[in-house]
């Protein structure tokens, strides 16, 4: 089937991109709205809810460039540039979080001193609900393009979505919660609860990078199952020498190795890493991207010299 076609893996990575894209602008679109805002109404709760937006919009860059890389179906998937991404990412994003919480101690400071809460106006909810409607649009997007194309990742990125609605909902009770009491209590118990959310974010974030850099990310699992399929399959006069599987978020990119004789047909070559590309996608579900490399069969050689020196 041609990959380009309706169905094809080509056209479904293309469609998650798009997707990705989308949810990207409308992440974009969150943060600033909440920067506006909180220019004009510095509310605590506010604050956390921009860093919340800030750290999202770090994670749907990171998905929409390994969805980028993976779609590339025909070329090798370049883990040196996630590597490099992530090596970027990281103080990056510790940065934001730094200034975040130079932010909040300054805020804590003013508690002890004055005994008032940040901010007592309703002003914020111009972005909790704004937010709270970007996010529901992002999830039901999201939840209909993973229909649409089965890519998994935009499961996840649904999944994400929602999690992030149920967070806009908190962030808009506290407001409303502060304005009506003016409590600093209360708009601590709800800073506080919004911190959970922006560290689940900063896991999703952190997780999968820091194993892209460490090399943690392999998957034995499937690569056993590979293996074991693989060498069960004939692939002609090409041997199995290696099989590698990374996960990168719900992902999965195989590497697979073959030897072959200096003798081996291009036709032959061809054949077996189609072989080996359809027995990857069989394994798992979860596999996007399958680079198969060929490498010649130095024992034969040897033996191949061998043989010439017995008969000079």
């Amino acid at each position: 089937m041609d990959p380009k076609a309706e169905g094809g893996l080509s056209w479904r990575l293309r469609g998650a991109l798009r997707a990705l894209s989308v949810s990207l602008a409308l992440s974009v679109l969150g943060t600033v709205i909440d920067l506006v805002v909180l220019l004009l109404a510095g509310s605590v709760i506010l604050m956390t809810d921009l860093l919340h937006w800030a750290v999202d919009t770090v994670l749907e860059g990171v998905l929409l460039l390994v969805v980028y890389l993976a779609s590339m179906v025909g070329r090798r998937f370049p883990w040196s540039v996630v590597v490099l991404e992530s090596l970027a990412l990281i103080p990056g994003t510790l940065a934001v979080l730094g200034v975040y919480v130079y932010f909040f101690l300054d805020y804590l400071r003013s508690v002890v001193e004055t005994g008032a809460a940040s901010y007592s106006g309703l002003a914020p909810l111009v972005a909790t609900i704004s937010g709270g409607a970007i996010t529901g649009a992002a999830f039901w997007l999201q939840r209909r393009n993973y229909l649409r194309y089965g890519v998994e990742l935009l499961n996840f990125d649904s999944g994400h979505a929602l999690v992030d609605l149920v967070a806009s909902a908190v962030a808009t009770l506290g407001v409303v919660a502060t304005a009506y009491t003016g409590s600093y209590a209360v708009e601590l118990l709800f800073t506080f609860a919004l911190m959970v959310f922006v560290a689940h974010s900063l896991v999703e974030v952190f997780r999968d990078n820091v194993r892209a850099v460490l090399g943690g990310n392999r998957v034995p699992e499937v690569e056993v199952r590979l293996l074991s399929r693989l060498r069960e399959l004939d692939l002609g006069r090409a041997r199995v020498r290696g099989v590698v599987a990374r996960r990168f978020g719900s992902l999965l990119v195989v590497e697979v190795s073959l030897e072959v004789d200096s003798s081996t047909t291009v036709l032959e070559l061809h054949r077996a890493r189609r072989r080996v590309v359809r027995v990857a996608r069989e394994v798992s579900g979860m596999v996007c991207h399958v680079d198969v490399g060929f490498y010649p069969s130095f024992a034969r050689r040897r033996i191949s010299r061998s043989s010439r020196r017995r008969r000079g």
